[in-house]
C-alpha cells in the first residue's frame, strides 16, 4: 500500500498527521526510528496514537555477489491518557506492535467500530 493510499484512508478514520522525524538508524541492524506519526484525540485527556517506522532488509546471494534489498513500513498502535495533575502521560495500552499497514487498518476499524457503538467516545 502507497504512503497516499494509506494517508487517505488514516485521514477518513479521523487521524490526523502529525510530524514526521528525519529517519534516523538505531542500533539494531535494519531498523530506523518510528518516522511517521498519526493521532486522534478520543476523549479530554485520552489520544490514540500509530507509530511507523521504516524497516529495510537486505538479503546477499552466494558469495555475496548479489544483493536484494527492500523495505517495508511497520506500523504500532497504542491508546494513551494524559493527566493533568501530574503533567505527563500514563495508562499507556498497546494494541498491536509491527505490524504491517493492511492488519493496522484492521484493528483500527474494529477498535474504532467498538468504541463508537459502545458510545464511549462521542
Amino acid at each position: 500500500m502507497y504512503t497516499t493510499d494509506f494517508d487517505k484512508k488514516i485521514k477518513d478514520m479521523g487521524f490526523l498527521k502529525g510530524n514526521v522525524a528525519k529517519p534516523s538508524r538505531s542500533l539494531e541492524k535494519g531498523v530506523s526510528n518510528y518516522t511517521l506519526v498519526y493521532f486522534q484525540d478520543i476523549g479530554k485527556y485520552t489520544t490514540l496514537f500509530v507509530e511507523g517506522r521504516t524497516t529495510i532488509y537486505q538479503e546477499f546471494g552466494s558469495h555475496r555477489k548479489q544483493v536484494k534489498t527492500y523495505s517495508s513500513i511497520r506500523f504500532t498502535f497504542y491508546k494513551s491518557s494524559y493527566n493533568p495533575k501530574f503533567k505527563q502521560m500514563n495508562n499507556t495500552k498497546v494494541y498491536c506492535v509491527d505490524v504491517d499497514s493492511i492488519e493496522l487498518l484492521k484493528r483500527l476499524e474494529n477498535y474504532l467500530f467498538f468504541i463508537h457503538h459502545n458510545r464511549l467516545v462521542k
